[in-house]
């Protein structure tokens, strides 16, 4: 059976601007990931999951994928990078609070 246009497909952004200027994981999973999927379902109606690549910067847009529960998201385990101005002000540990679901920056 043929699938509807975007269902199931994807987009894979080389060059994700929020990821190399903020250096952040976590400004990057509550900033971009977690309200860009929640538009996508909740406003246009068609799931779609990001998947941050905290190695290259790219990240991958997957249209008609449910996003998994925060608790469930490799996106919020993700250590902060050496680089993230977050874990310069803060102790490593309470920067790595800062990626999990009950505790958002901002």
């Amino acid at each position: 059976p043929k699938e509807r246009a975007g269902y199931k497909q994807g987009v894979l952004l080389k060059r994700c601007r929020v990821l190399e200027e903020t250096g952040c994981a976590a400004v990057c999973a509550n900033v971009c990931k977690v309200p860009t999927q929640k538009f996508f379902t909740e406003e246009v109606g068609l799931p779609v999951t990001l998947t941050p690549n905290y190695e290259t910067f790219e990240c991958q847009f997957s249209y008609g994928a449910t996003p998994p529960a925060l608790s469930e998201d490799a996106a919020f385990s993700t250590p902060c990078f050496r680089q993230c101005p977050v874990s310069e002000t803060l102790r490593e540990d309470a920067c790595e609070r800062t990626l999990s679901g009950d505790r958002r920056i901002g």
